[in-house]
């Protein structure tokens, strides 16, 4: 079966791959098996998609969540005061 994983979409995009027919338990595992270049893997839940538009969904998810976190880190070091104060 055809999956879209979307575990690494932030850094890697949106991967295409062939898993196993089965999905196990309540937590939605898949497992793709082992190839050549890497080991054999499992994606829970929201880290695999049956179609191309829930993964592409899920990643603009992903990068709303990531640009809503930078801001913050931003905000944080804009507002950084290095000021010995009474340490002088």
């Amino acid at each position: 079966m055809k999956i879209y994983v979307t575990k690494w979409a932030i850094t890697q995009g949106i991967l295409e791959m062939e898993a196993d027919d089965t999905v196990s338990g309540t937590a939605r595992t898949v497992f793709v098996p082992q190839s050549r270049s890497s080991f054999a893997q499992a994606f829970h839940s929201n880290e695999w998609h049956k179609t191309k538009a829930e993964a592409v969904e899920r990643a603009e998810e992903m990068r709303r969540a990531k640009i809503v976190s930078l801001q913050g880190q931003l905000a944080k070091i804009q507002n950084l005061v290095f000021d010995f104060g009474e340490y002088r």
